[in-house]
């Protein structure tokens, strides 16, 4: 019976693990939507970059050029740009409406064009199209850069999965022979699965925080 209860015991602890993962998640992404209005997937801003890229090309401003993507842009941002372009018309201030911009979608590739936008507005001169070329060649690199190490990441996260649950099923298959049971059914036996347990979830937790990625630092316009 000894034996029974430590096992359950500890395989409940494990069981737990991804469950309060889980938790820990939900309890971050409720205090992110109740902090901050929902982002847009950051994978669209190339296009978007593209797109102002082939407006400035046809000869139209800087200024016609963004604001043309509300109505020919990426459906996920037209919402955002035609908002955007409301708010410019009424300020004349195409600076503060980059800043607008930033502060809604709080990401570090929006960041990025929002600032590449407002330093072509000071500065001007006839590079803005190489400009935008290589504002979209970064915004892209950064992508797969970080789709990578996302990827990368996964493995890390079950390899702790795997390194967690293996000393647990080796327990479970040695608890078959009738030697290794009387072991653990014994309060020395209990004891040390208990231990083991609190140990696993540790070492789990640290693993996981190791693997943890750091967030991009925003650029503050």
């Amino acid at each position: 019976m000894g034996l029974v209860l430590g096992l359950v015991f500890a395989a409940g602890v494990f069981l737990l693990i991804p469950v309060s993962n889980k938790e820990s998640k939900v309890d971050v992404r409720l205090r992110t939507r109740l902090t901050r209005k929902p982002t847009i997937d950051e994978a669209v801003w190339p296009e978007v970059v593209d797109d102002i890229a082939s407006a400035v090309r046809a000869g139209m401003s800087l200024q016609q050029a963004v604001f043309h993507v509300a109505s020919h842009g990426a459906p996920d941002v037209r919402e955002l740009f035609t908002a955007a372009h409301k708010s410019y018309l009424g300020s004349g201030d195409f600076p503060g409406t980059l800043t607008i911009i930033s502060n809604r979608c709080q990401s570090t590739s929006v960041d990025k064009f929002c600032a590449a936008m407002h330093i072509a507005y000071d500065v001007g001169g006839t590079d803005l199209v190489a400009l935008l070329r290589s504002l979209s060649a970064v915004l892209r690199s950064d992508l797969a850069m970080r789709a990578e190490i996302k990827a990368r990441q996964s493995w890390t996260i079950n390899g702790a999965r795997l390194a967690v649950a293996a000393p647990w099923v080796t327990v479970l298959l040695l608890s078959l022979r009738t030697d290794a049971a009387a072991a653990y059914r014994s309060s020395g036996g209990i004891h040390i699965l208990v231990v083991c347990a609190v140990v696993s979830v540790i070492a789990y937790q640290v693993m996981i925080a190791i693997g943890r990625l750091p967030q991009n630092e925003r650029i503050v316009l």
